[in-house]
């Protein structure tokens, strides 16, 4: 009997206490996996790719900065810009050039996102995307203007799993050189009680013109630091062309990130 009142006490005890605080590591790192939190960073992702060009024998190396910035407009509702800015290198890949680099077109976005969570626990963000003619020659963008819509919804399941996805499509406005893309890109993350995180997305984009597709599927581990006061997330990882266009990218591909995360 006393054997049977300790094993039924040490299970209150154990129903009653509660679940440890979220630490402020643990909390940044579940923000970085929310596209749309009210986070103010800035995300620098390194990638390279190969097997590209006519031959297979290009190279490609991209370095891109993500601003992304939440406003409040109303005491229940924020805007989070998200800049997109592309500076690509490219070696082997155009005929008559050995190596061709510059900056990309920039792609502009902003989500009206709900300031709180509601009962379903889903997070949503919705409004209008850009592409800006940002690009330095022909090689590294089009160089025209277009403009959309664009969408993303996710869930945060306790302190470790985020999964979600994220779309838009994009029109060009000018007419001089047609766009017509869309994206979606499903995302699923799982963070340790360490600010650890392990990340898998994959960006399937539809070029309607040309009748094609890019879909490079990346996994990714990354890990909260801090730099005095400032937090900065490092990461690395792989990604993998399951489908790209005639001529370009093929099979595995790296991948390196870095996240500032700045106060308000």
């Amino acid at each position: 009997m006393k054997s049977t009142h300790i094993f039924i006490f040490s299970v209150i005890t154990v129903l009653a206490t509660p679940l440890a605080a979220e630490t402020e590591e643990q909390a940044i790192s579940r923000k970085l996996a929310n596209p749309i939190s009210n986070l103010i960073q800035i995300p620098i992702d390194f990638t390279f790719d190969s097997n590209l060009g006519g031959n297979d024998q290009g190279e490609r190396t991209v370095v891109t900065i993500k601003p992304v910035i939440p406003f409040s407009i109303s005491e229940n509702w924020n805007v989070i810009s998200r800049t997109v800015l592309p500076t690509i290198s490219l070696n082997d890949v155009v005929p008559g050039s050995s190596s061709e680099s510059g900056l990309g077109d920039a792609v502009q976005s902003f989500f009206v996102s709900p300031k709180t969570v509601g009962d379903s626990g889903w997070i949503w963000g919705v409004g209008p995307v850009f592409i800006l003619p940002t690009s330095t020659n022909d090689y590294t963008g089009a160089g025209e203007t277009g403009a959309g819509i664009t969408a993303v919804a996710l869930k945060q399941q306790g302190k470790s799993w985020t999964y979600g996805a994220l779309v838009n499509t994009i029109r060009d406005l000018d007419g001089d050189i047609p766009i017509e893309t869309s994206l979606i890109q499903p995302f699923i993350s799982y963070r340790t009680a360490n600010a650890v995180s392990f990340s898998l997305n994959a960006e399937a984009t539809f070029d309607g013109v040309n009748d094609e597709w890019s879909v490079p599927i990346k996994f990714s581990v990354s890990k909260l630091f801090r730099f005095g006061k400032l937090p900065v997330s490092l990461g690395g990882g792989v990604r993998y062309w399951a489908d790209s266009p005639q001529a370009g990218p093929e099979g595995w591909g790296g991948v390196l990130s870095m996240s500032i995360i700045l106060p308000k």
